[in-house]
């Protein structure tokens, strides 16, 4: 089955790598950057369409079409386009995030730019790959070596829970904060050890499902600021590796308490 996800993935893949650098029919959602585009609804549902066949009677949670929290035997949860405001402005950090739940466990988890030809895939128990390449979480342990990675909510201008206060915190501490856009990316970035820790509040099931399992499959640990098991509709999330999720955590809590 795997291979036949790869095909699909490929599929859809060239569609969104084809269209990058062309005009786009762009909407708005939530607010002025929230955006869709008719290539994000296509690619939607050429996969919904193609998985289904995969695995018939399955259900599906996903950004554009079927968005509602559900509980399936079979459930395939995808974002099309995740970094759909790179998308329209060119800029190629741009995946399709797609996870496979089974009796309510992740399963299979793929993340895939088509733009830069980047795989990462895991399946429960059997690790993490990078283009085929076996990968894990990083090893650094003090804050003065990290590399981070978070986002910042599409309502930040209004919103005072807008994440610049623990942006402050972490950026006086670490080598670097990086913000490329997509959560899904920026959870394969950690499993796979370039980021050491990631960050970010109000995400969807669909940006983060795929990478979750990702985290967990290359060592790594994955909760809500709170410090329990990530569960899809919490509204924050915090990934990294073993040494500094703790940190990460017990500062978080600190600045937000």
């Amino acid at each position: 089955m795997r291979n036949q996800i790869l095909n699909i993935l490929n599929s859809s893949g060239k569609f969104i790598a084809d269209r990058i650098h062309t005009h786009k029919n762009i909407g708005h959602k939530s607010n002025y950057v929230d955006l869709v585009t008719e290539v994000d609804r296509e690619v939607e549902l050429q996969l919904i369409d193609a998985l289904q066949k995969l695995l018939p009677g399955s259900e599906f949670l996903s950004e554009e079409t079927q968005n509602h929290i559900k509980e399936a035997d079979k459930l395939w949860i995808l974002d099309p386009i995740d970094g759909t405001l790179n998308f329209v402005h060119g800029f190629p950090m741009v995946c399709i995030s797609l996870a496979l739940q089974l009796g309510g466990k992740l399963q299979n988890a793929f993340v895939y730019n088509p733009v830069l030809g980047d795989l990462f895939e895991a399946e429960n128990g059997k690790g993490v790959f990078h283009n085929r390449k076996a990968v894990r979480v990083s090893e650094n342990n003090e804050y003065r070596d990290c590399l981070l990675a978070t986002g910042f909510p599409y309502d930040y201008a209004d919103n005072p829970d807008n994440n610049i206060r623990l942006f402050d915190f972490f950026h006086r501490r670490v080598q670097g904060i990086r913000r490329p856009g997509s959560a899904a990316l920026d959870l394969a970035y950690t499993a796979a050890g370039v980021f050491d820790g990631f960050w970010e509040q109000h995400l969807k099931p669909w940006d983060v499902a795929a990478g979750i399992l990702l985290i967990q499959e290359a060592g790594g640990i994955v909760t809500n600021f709170e410090g329990r098991p990530y569960h899809f509709g919490d509204d924050n999330i915090l990934a990294g590796n073993p040494q500094i999720h703790p940190k990460m955590l017990r500062d978080i809590q600190f600045l937000r308490h």
